[in-house]
């Protein structure tokens, strides 16, 4: 049986946090048994770099981490425009602790323990849920990017648009002409790939949803 993750015939990437040597020559030999781009992180933070552009997932090792500290990393992974798959490698696995990282966002959770076979085993399982993700993130992430290009005024503009108000009604809570209104509409739908309002509210649907309810229209908001 080919063991290969190709995932939509693309290759995926393994991307391991850990300074234990075993874990690693594990998730070494487990790359090249399934055909994985390996990549080491002494950082957390630079798990998922700015240009990511792959399948993959994440062997993210807890051994040493404080027990209260572990679901808030595991957190912020999984709130990442880029999240994948995040495998958590623990000391010892119990149904509390197990309960408590997948709530905060891991696909699975492995003792200090485990074999070759068994990390190969929740790779693929991850990378095959992986599959199942990876679509809609691109879509994701092309909506963020897409309503990052906004101006305030534009931002302004598609909101008021979004909320149902009329460009007269925009226009006077903005102080500025119905024709200015039209101008940014215009510019902004252009900007964002849409046709109409009801894709733009689609869009942005869809990002607040996998941003916990976060508006991309919001100024602070930035795709990193």
């Amino acid at each position: 049986m080919d063991q290969r993750a190709d995932v939509n015939g693309c290759h995926a990437l393994l991307s391991v946090y850990t300074s234990n040597q075993r874990l690693f020559r594990l998730a070494r030999d487990s790359a090249l048994v399934l055909d994985l781009e390996l990549q080491r992180h002494t950082q957390v933070d630079t798990l998922y770099p700015g240009s990511r552009d792959m399948r993959g997932v994440v062997l993210l090792d807890l051994v040493f981490a404080p027990p209260g500290a572990r679901a808030s990393v595991i957190d912020r992974l999984a709130g990442s425009p880029y999240a994948a798959p995040v495998i958590a490698h623990v000391q010892h696995v119990t149904p509390p602790i197990v309960v408590r990282l997948m709530q905060a966002g891991a696909y699975d959770v492995v003792s200090a323990q485990l074999g070759g076979m068994a990390l190969q085993n929740s790779l693929m399982n991850a990378l095959a849920e992986e599959d199942r993700r990876y679509p809609q993130r691109c879509l994701i992430r092309e909506a963020r990017l897409r309503f990052a290009r906004l101006s305030p005024r534009e931002r302004e503009v598609i909101e008021g648009v979004i909320n149902g108000k009329l460009n007269k009604q925009i226009a006077a809570e903005l102080e500025v002409s119905e024709n200015t209104v039209e101008v940014h509409r215009a510019h902004a739908l252009r900007k964002l790939g849409t046709r109409s309002p009801i894709e733009v509210a689609r869009a942005l649907v869809l990002c607040e949803l996998d941003a916990g309810g976060a508006s991309p229209l919001e100024p602070a908001a930035k795709v990193h």
